[in-house]
């Protein structure tokens, strides 16, 4: 009984050894915009949809179709990157199928960092901040699996129109446009992961102290 009760001990902490290398805990004090933003002000940028671009096929020779890149804010200050999908009939359609895909596996999405983020308006500026990974989403087992936050600035241009602050190699800004659709729910992995949010509270505290 000893001897099996010392394995269940070591499998148990094992499980949680593992299940805690999928916290990029260490990062989480560049997360600076964590909290920030407490409600988005509808006259500066309109959050009632998802903002998308379009990439055209020509600028990838193994594409058949232009691509949306599609993002999406809520008023909490949570930012969503829906990243793309395949224009095969028209926009409208291509924003409807990844955001109904968003919501048939948002269980499973909750738990992919790159998905999700913060931002705040200063002025004319959006600042965004999201996690980037290697590989996907959170990968059991690997003690070293970190991510890195990503900064990222948007010039508002009206209330329904981005523009990213850094120019492209051909001199032209990247342009968001508004698209009004129903938004994929806003539950994320900050929200739900008691740790990560409890370091996350923690820390925007001592930096407003």
């Amino acid at each position: 009984m000893g001897i099996l009760r010392k394995k269940d001990l070591i499998i148990a902490l094992l499980a949680l050894l593992l299940n805690a290398s999928c916290w990029p805990t260490y990062d989480l004090r560049n997360f600076t915009l964590y909290g920030e933003t407490k409600s988005a002000d509808p006259k500066k940028l309109d959050i009632n949809g998802v903002y998308y671009r379009i990439e055209r096929k020509e600028s990838n020779r193994v594409w058949k179709y232009d691509h949306i890149r599609c993002m999406v804010f809520y008023s909490n200050g949570t930012f969503l990157n829906l990243f793309s999908n395949e224009v095969k009939l028209n926009v409208g359609t291509a924003i409807s199928e990844i955001t109904e895909d968003f919501e048939v596996n948002k269980k499973r999405y909750s738990n992919y960092l790159q998905f999700w983020g913060a931002y705040k308006i200063v002025q004319d500026t959006i600042l965004i901040q999201w996690y980037v990974t290697d590989g996907g989403g959170p990968k059991s087992g690997l003690i070293t699996y970190t991510a890195k936050v990503f900064d990222r600035k948007m010039k508002i241009e009206n209330d329904t129109t981005l523009l990213e602050m850094s120019a492209k190699s051909n001199g032209e800004n990247e342009k968001y446009d508004l698209y009004r659709t129903e938004k994929p729910d806003s539950t994320n992995l900050f929200m739900t992961n008691a740790g990560i949010k409890r370091k996350l509270e923690r820390l925007y505290k001592n930096r407003h102290q």
